[in-house]
């Protein structure tokens, strides 16, 4: 990741610039983005397998990510979340897809989770605020938030991503 927000991908017969949020780990290794090409060859005139590689990549990208993410609408229900957030919350995609985020919120984070979801919506950064997790189990879990708000080509806000680090090593420590 450059100091302009880029990032150059080598895709399979070319490099494919692209500028948006980065999100890396403590490495510096691209765990996760959102934004679009850059790279004058990587536009709209691309063929349609080069389009739908880039999208394949990303798709495996974002399953992938060892930290669980979830995308929400405008309004908080979860539109999809990736194999971690499976596995760290014990819900399938079926039982949250399209439910209220609350649903796996402690009844205690819900006022402070619509306070977070007006933050993002004005466009302010949500980086590193502590929040917990439900687990389908009733397990409590501490997290890491970082929200970003998604807005189409047209700057509209589309959805939100939020990616929640599990912080219970650090807190047992503590």
């Amino acid at each position: 990741v450059h100091a302009d927000s880029t990032f150059v991908l080598q895709a399979i017969d070319r490099p494919i610039q692209l500028q948006g949020k980065f999100f890396p780990d403590d490495s510096r290794k691209l765990l996760f983005f959102f934004g679009e090409p850059t790279h004058p060859a990587a536009t709209r005139e691309e063929p349609h397998d080069t389009v739908q590689m880039r999208l394949q990549l990303l798709s495996k990208v974002f399953m992938s990510v060892s930290d669980p993410i979830l995308i929400e609408d405008l309004e908080g229900n979860v539109l999809e979340m990736n194999d971690e957030a499976v596995r760290a919350y014990g819900w399938q995609r079926e039982e949250l897809v399209g439910k209220s985020l609350k649903t796996i919120l402690p009844p205690r984070q819900h006022e402070r989770s619509d306070t977070l979801l007006k933050r993002c919506l004005a466009g302010l950064e949500i980086n590193n605020i502590e929040g917990e997790r439900l687990t389908k189990d009733g397990r409590i879990i501490p997290v890491l938030l970082t929200m970003t708000l998604l807005r189409d080509q047209g700057g509209q806000p589309t959805g939100i991503v939020t990616i929640a680090k599990d912080i219970s090593a650090r807190k047992q420590k503590e």
